[in-house]
């Protein structure tokens, strides 16, 4: 039975009340809600795919069991338009066990350094795609546009590619840090504790590359030390308007 001028009106007020549903604040915020209004109908499926309000907060324990990290990671790859901030942190126990010189128990001390080494790859595989305009390209053109019609490709691009503004982490280390979005990232939260000594002197490099950061936050506790070098780095970001740095060692390499 063909359908009426009045369905087809019905259905577009419908989707019109969904779509503004899914925008507000309280309802698209966290991923586990709109996980779950994707699942509920294809109405609300479409809503959440059309959205474009970037304000969904990412929180992702690396102690978290792997299948769970392995879903982010394939949530963020569809839906990293969405992402407003990403807060990746250890808990504090998990992060007492790695920093000790003398672990109690070493069996255990590896362990939670495998969930912490899982979680840092599986960051970098999620962000990397979600970054690059090449690969949003690729996923436009998967999701059927024209190769050849750049105009309808363009917007799905924009859609797809991360506008994350914010990013906290205790763990991330230079390959999470380099597959951060610099070309929309104004707020950076980063202890460097967990870093290897080999890892220290690739810091400078990169928080220099994070050009649009306005906030920054730099923690040095741990047993590695970042190199003076940092400062200098810092200095070139000149949109920044609040640095907070709290690093007793990094003070000390300093001063001698």
């Amino acid at each position: 039975m063909p359908r009426t001028v009045a369905q087809d009106n019905d259905d577009s007020q419908q989707m019109l009340a969904l779509s503004i549903a899914v925008q507000q604040l309280a309802f698209s915020s966290k991923p586990q809600v709109l996980c779950a209004a994707a699942q509920a109908c294809k109405g609300l499926q479409q809503a959440v795919r059309q959205r474009t309000i970037c304000n969904t907060a990412v929180v992702l324990h690396p102690d978290a069991p792997h299948q769970q990290l392995h879903s982010f990671a394939s949530w963020l790859a569809n839906h990293a338009h969405l992402v407003s901030s990403i807060t990746a942190n250890r808990t504090e126990q998990l992060d007492a066990a790695l920093n000790v010189r003398v672990p109690a128990d070493v069996e255990v001390m590896y362990q939670y350094w495998g969930h912490t080494m899982f979680a840092q790859r599986l960051l970098v595989k999620a962000l990397q795609p979600a970054v690059t305009p090449a690969a949003t390209a690729a996923a436009a053109a998967a999701a059927g546009s024209p190769a050849g019609d750049p105009e309808q490709a363009a917007p799905q691009q924009q859609q797809q590619l991360l506008r994350m503004t914010r990013f906290s982490s205790n763990y991330a280390n230079p390959p999470v840090l380099k597959a951060l979005p610099a070309h929309s990232l104004t707020c950076l939260q980063l202890d460097a504790s967990g870093l290897l000594e080999t890892e220290c002197p690739e810091v400078p490099q990169l928080l220099a590359g994070l050009s649009n950061l306005q906030e920054l936050q730099l923690e040095d506790a741990g047993r590695s030390e970042l190199p003076g070098s940092c400062f200098a780095a810092i200095a070139q970001l000149s949109k920044l308007t609040r640095l907070h740095v709290e690093a007793s060692r990094w003070w000390m390499c300093i001063i001698r």
